[in-house]
């Protein structure tokens, strides 16, 4: 009974952990484009943000307190183009 148990859980903490990323993929495919003031007003301030060259940036959140919280840890980056749109997202666990 107890290795179903654990079974269970490992499944349920697996289901959880890769509907939360394609929930935020979805999100950040959604934002292609867009101004990143809309990542801020969800994800709240950034952690760091990484001034490049040629007027881009890189905005990085890590576990943003309005997402689900899951074992792992979520990173997010966006890459901002000189008139703040994102052109790239990506989604990192470790």
């Amino acid at each position: 009974m107890l290795g179903f148990w654990l079974f269970a859980r490992e499944a349920t903490v697996d289901w959880r952990r890769q509907y939360r990323n394609r929930r935020v993929q979805a999100l950040l495919n959604a934002w292609d484009g867009q101004s990143v003031q809309k990542a801020e007003a969800r994800f709240g301030p950034p952690n760091e943000i990484v001034n490049g060259s040629a007027g881009r940036s890189l905005y990085i959140w890590k576990d943003p307190p309005k997402i689900p919280k899951a074992q792992t840890l979520l990173i997010i980056t966006l890459t901002v183009n000189a008139q703040a749109q994102i052109t790239q997202s990506a989604l990192e666990e470790r």
